[in-house]
């Protein structure tokens, strides 16, 4: 079976000291004619002078200023002239066979996107995504966040969308339904991504064979506040803009109670005040998620059949918050 060809996304700000090994990974198990993009996000640490001397077959996009990780991977996938695309962080590694493991699954044209299997870095053993979950009280998580890998995860199957950091996408799907939306800015894009494939009609597959490794929130996590502002508000946008409405109906009360949960967290770590006034941020966008509303809908009747999401409402939600919160990662 010929697979389809690969174009590869890197965005980057001022991450220099992950590119090294990530671009040597890339370069040493990506498939013939694989297209490398890196969009180098208005970077002040010689990014792009290092890139042109070091790794010269690389194409370098360089922005004039900080476009925001949505705007930085939007303009490398115009840049894109594969089959598929692949948006992978600058501080993940690859492994040996990940794309073609991932490729295959594109031989099927319903499939949208792959999940690869993403580990942490210094715990290879230990799953930090093997593809996302959305459950109807407004949470996306990655699927198996913080197992040791087991039986349950070596097997692929369908999943809700992959991991911001590394998923791959059918490029004709990604022009259908347009790429991230620059008003997220970083977290919570990709959940929006994968709820828009779904509209369109697209499955995703979760691939094991297809293996990453993630040195998790390497950039973000510096910026504690603004990722919390980000998180508070996107996770807001998501759910009114993609659920169905008879969704929203069954979810509000559950997503009343994850909100509370949440603001009490928050205010009791300090950060309330920027809790809060990221849902209001929320709220005052609602003529733009009425408007995003609507194109799902135009969507949904392009593709010309009935709509599946791949929405969780299992009670173990209450178990995996729990245990998310134990690990301190509930943001």
């Amino acid at each position: 079976m010929e697979l389809p060809s690969l174009s590869i996304v890197i965005p980057t700000y001022n991450g220099l000291n992950h590119l090294e090994r990530c671009l040597t990974s890339v370069q040493q198990y990506a498939p013939p004619g694989t297209q490398v993009i890196v969009v180098d996000d208005g970077s002040t640490d010689g990014t792009c002078f290092w890139l042109r001397k070091k790794h010269p077959e690389v194409e370098v996009l360089a922005l004039p200023s900080n476009h925001g990780f949505c705007g930085a991977v939007n303009a490398g996938v115009a840049r894109a002239r594969r089959e598929v695309v692949e948006m992978l962080n600058n501080d993940t590694e690859v492994s040996p066979g990940w794309a073609e493991s991932a490729l295959k699954h594109f031989a099927d044209p319903s499939v949208g996107s792959v999940a690869p299997l993403v580990v942490f870095f210094d715990r290879p053993q230990v799953i930090d995504s093997a593809g996302q979950e959305y459950h109807i009280c407004g949470w996306g998580k990655n699927r198996g966040y913080g197992h040791v890998l087991n039986e349950k995860y070596a097997r692929s199957c369908d999943v809700f969308g992959p991991s911001g950091s590394s998923g791959f996408y059918r490029r004709a799907a990604l022009q259908k339904t347009g790429v991230l939306l620059p008003e997220f800015s970083a977290y919570y894009e990709d959940v929006d991504l994968s709820f828009r494939l779904r509209w369109a009609g697209y499955r995703s597959i979760y691939e094991p064979a297809s293996r990453v490794l993630h040195r998790e929130s390497a950039t973000y996590r510096r910026q504690r506040d603004q990722v919390v502002r980000l998180l508070a508000r996107n996770e807001e946008l998501v759910f009114w803009i993609n659920l169905q409405a008879h969704e929203l109906l069954l979810g509000f009360i559950p997503h009343l109670g994850f909100l509370v949960v949440r603001a009490v967290r928050k205010t009791l770590k300090g950060q309330g005040t920027i809790f809060f006034a990221a849902k209001w941020e929320a709220v005052k966008k609602w003529r733009w998620i009425c408007e995003r509303r609507r194109e799902l809908q135009k969507l949904a009747r392009s593709a010309g059949r009935k709509v599946q999401l791949e929405i969780t409402s299992h009670p173990r939600i209450l178990q995996d918050g729990w245990n998310w919160i134990n690990q301190k990662k509930c943001a």
